[in-house]
């Protein structure tokens, strides 16, 4: 390769369009042809070339420049084929070396598969005995499971049972026990007197009840309220108060004429009866508890004077046969939430 790479630097250094002669036998016959060659190209107006070199046409050229890139072309490839090869060699050689490793890892796996058949031949039984051992294991195992399941219910059941043992205890529990009558005699005139009349709302319970929403209606009526009158209409309190443990709050003040109270008392009215009635809606303060519902429902008997000039009187009423009840107890439970709570976004109708 560099024999062949100084031939061609030394071919470089030659005359430009230049090339030796044929031959050195012929001499002076390719003399006489040189003259006659430089005759001619004397005639055609070309300087002669000198002697033993002619001159190379345009043909020529083109064919030594392509057996050049031949060359160079066919160079290269040997040498990159050469080295390819000896990286190819070096890869066969070290799997030459892997080989006996790689036979005698086979000869193992063999002799391990073949003690893996004998024994397995030789220990059906004691796999069997193995299954069946395993098998009362699991059953075992899934009675314990059933009942530790059972026991984990019954746990839940009482914790259960102990939280609402608690709450029924601890909870807040709204009462109405009783009316709180006024008599308003500032007025001259006797017939102008009023009665200020309001329910107690007490608050037994051994914490505080919040979001309280109530509603007190009076009225004359031939009979006590059905469940529509019983509900009302915007006639709730329109904010939640919060009534502490043992304390005792009042519901809105409504007012009653003096004389009505007078004709009742002394029966001069008889078409018609004194009812005084309302509900009160809370929650106590127990995560995940639902609203709590009392209901009270009142008819006026009498009034009692107890001395003649004295203003000090005292009123008599009973309960009526229905709306005195707790909770889900009562049959409009659902209708009356609604009421109160007419948003289930909210806890209360209190302001935002």
């Amino acid at each position: 390769m560099e024999q062949r790479s100084g031939n061609f630097e030394q071919n470089r250094a030659d005359p430009p369009n230049l090339v030796p002669a044929a031959s050195a036998s012929g001499q002076s016959g390719d003399q006489e042809k040189a003259s006659s060659s430089n005759s001619a190209g004397n005639r055609e107006g070309s300087p002669p070339g000198p002697a033993g070199w002619k001159r190379v046409t345009g043909p020529d050229w083109i064919t030594a420049i392509a057996t050049l890139l031949i060359f160079v072309t066919i160079a290269m490839y040997t040498y990159y084929a050469k080295k390819q090869w000896a990286t190819m060699q070096a890869q066969l050689d070290q799997m030459a070396k892997q080989l006996p490793e790689l036979q005698r890892a086979a000869n193992a796996a063999e002799k391990s598969a073949v003690t893996a058949e004998n024994a397995l031949k030789s220990g059906d039984q004691t796999t069997t005995s193995t299954l069946a051992q395993m098998a009362i294991q699991s059953k075992a195992m899934q009675n314990a499971a059933k009942a530790m399941k059972e026991q984990v219910a019954g746990i839940k059941d009482s914790n259960r049972i102990n939280r609402d043992a608690l709450i029924s205890v601890q909870r807040a529990f709204i009462t109405v026990p009783g009316l709180d009558e006024r008599l308003n005699a500032l007025d001259p005139s006797e017939t102008n007197w009023m009665w200020d009349v309001s329910a107690r709302i007490e608050n037994s319970g051994a914490t505080a009840a919040v979001h309280v929403v109530h509603n007190f209606i009076t009225a004359p009526r031939i009979d006590e309220p059905d469940d529509d009158a019983f509900v009302g209409k915007n006639s709730a309190n329109d904010y939640g108060e919060t009534i502490g443990p043992k304390a005792t709050g009042f519901s809105a003040r409504l007012q009653v004429p003096h004389f009505i109270i007078k004709s009742l008392s002394a029966h001069r009215i008889t078409d018609k009866k004194l009812f005084l009635w309302g509900w009160i809606i809370y929650r106590d303060t127990f995560e995940g508890t639902p609203p709590h519902l009392t209901e009270f429902c009142e008819q006026f008997n009498r009034a009692i004077h107890k001395s003649a000039g004295d203003l000090a009187w005292t009123w008599q009423t009973e309960h009526c046969a229905t709306h005195n009840c707790i909770d889900e107890y009562c049959p409009d439970y659902r209708q009356i939430i609604q009421a109160a709570y007419p948003d289930p976004s909210r806890k209360s109708r209190e302001p935002n």
